[in-house]
This record gives structure tokens, C-alpha cells and sequence, in this order.
């Protein structure tokens, strides 16, 4: 079974989504839409996560890149978010969670 993600960005709301599986092309593309929108201008960002998890190396490098943004990042987590998308939740300026969002975070 493929493991995918879809990683889409509103520049104009300043809005990133992730819902999906975290892996070295999602963290590139990341990157990639998060220096794009440090470029327009450094206002607030709001970054949704969904997904079951993935590749905690990435999940790292995205987490790095959140923290070394000139641009506020808030991360929002909505529906179902475990392991490395969990992870990612902690990065930002501010954290969120939508009413009825559920965490799950296998122990070490």
C-alpha cells in the first residue's frame, strides 16, 4: 500500500494543509511554500495538520524549519494526527487543536 499526502498552500490567506503521511518530499515541499511565504511578507501563517505519522527524520527537518521561520507559525491539528504528524504539532508559535481532534503517539 502507497503511503501519500497532500501538502497544499494559500498564499494569499497564508494558509499551509497537511493531511497525509510525512516523508522527505513532503518536508522539501515544505520547505519550499514556507520560504515562499516568508518572502511575501512575515505575517501570521496557519499550518493545519492531519495524518497518521511518517518519517520522524522529516518530521524533525520540517519542525526545524517551522522554528527558524521569520514569520509566525501557528500549527493547528484537526481530525486524526499520530506519531510524526503529532510531533509537528509542536512546533509554532502557538498550538491548536480542534474540537474533537484525536492525538495518538506510540511510546519510545
Amino acid at each position: 500500500m502507497k503511503k501519500h499526502s497532500v501538502l497544499v498552500a494559500d498564499y494569499n490567506r497564508r494558509v499551509i494543509w497537511l493531511d497525509g503521511y510525512i516523508n522527505p518530499k513532503t518536508a522539501s515541499q515544505f520547505k519550499k511554500i514556507l520560504d515562499k511565504l516568508n518572502k511575501i511578507n512575515r505575517s501570521l501563517i496557519f499550518f493545519y495538520i492531519r495524518g497518521p505519522g511518517g518519517d520522524s527524520y522529516s518530521a524533525f527537518s520540517m519542525m526545524g524549519e517551522i522554528e527558524n521561520s521569520t514569520s509566525p507559525v501557528v500549527t493547528i491539528a484537526h481530525g486524526y494526527v499520530g506519531s510524526a504528524c503529532f510531533t509537528l504539532t509542536q512546533a509554532g508559535t502557538s498550538r491548536l487543536a480542534l474540537k474533537g481532534t484525536k492525538f495518538s503517539f506510540h511510546p519510545a
